[in-house]
């Protein structure tokens, strides 16, 4: 019998399976289940919650910014945890990371810093036909391609079988964006568990846009990126080590069930 939630952070549905020392060469195989069993499910993650903190790892071993603050949100309903302060560990990430918390009318309202990625590069890759350099932001655990510009589904996986010939990350994500009304569409891969969606909003894909924007701001500068499902906010500046995000948690439902 496995334990696993179903919450709505910004509609980028995600299970948090209760890990009791489930073997990790088990995700993949877990999360596919629950994948069948809700199709509205973008993603598994599996949390520890018996410690001091809350300790995530994605199926796919990818970093995903919107199930670290399901992880905080869910531990501190389970765990009847009160402070609004809180750290969640992450696997793949160096340093924990500080969410704050705090009830609203759509469940928690959670505020994560999220360590600030390296520099933002450049990629050169073919988009229909022609060699185009693309920003790229490197997180521990998710690459984000970052794309001012629509493309179809093939150019989709042309763009994502180009980067995976000479890199290998555990997730790629290619953000589509539009700065002229920051609306962003965003569009993920897991390698681990060789899924691809058009997600209804995507946290480290945020805060990649947002590390993109704020380059050379020597003050906060902040960002409401308007996606499928509703909004994130994410603000940054050159003087801070970390990328502030902003989003609502729902926690949905609650199954106990045999795998």
């Amino acid at each position: 019998m496995l334990e696993y939630f179903i919450l709505n952070p910004t509609g980028n549905i995600t299970a948090l399976v209760i890990d009791c020392g489930i073997p990790v060469g088990d995700y993949t195989k877990i999360s596919d289940i629950i994948m069948e069993r809700h199709s509205a499910v973008e993603q598994v993650g599996f949390l520890k919650v018996d410690g001091k903190y809350p300790i995530l790892r994605m199926a796919g071993g990818e970093f995903c910014g919107n199930a670290t603050m399901c992880a905080g949100a869910l531990f501190r309903q389970i765990r009847g945890y009160r402070d609004e302060n809180l750290i969640v560990k992450v696997f793949g990430i160096k340093r924990p990371i500080s969410i704050s918390i705090c009830d609203n009318e759509c469940g928690y309202y959670c505020v994560a810093l999220i360590p600030k990625p390296g520099k933002v590069t450049n990629t050169v890759l073919d988009i229909s036909g022609r060699k185009t350099v693309i920003p790229t932001v490197r997180f521990r655990g998710i690459t984000h391609l970052i794309i001012e510009k629509p493309i179809d589904n093939n150019t989709v996986k042309t763009v994502i079988d180009g980067y995976y010939r000479f890199h290998n990350p555990a997730a790629l994500g290619i953000m589509l964006l539009d700065t002229s009304s920051y609306s962003l569409t965003p569009i993920v891969y897991v390698k681990g568990c060789n899924t691809l969606f058009y997600e209804n909003s995507c946290a480290s894909g945020s805060c990649a846009v947002c590390a993109y924007l704020s380059q050379g701001a020597s003050s906060e500068k902040e960002f409401e990126l308007k996606q499928p499902a509703g909004v994130l906010t994410v603000s940054a500046s050159d003087l801070a080590d970390y990328i502030r995000l902003k989003g609502n948690v729902k926690i949905q439902n609650h199954y106990i069930e045999e795998f």
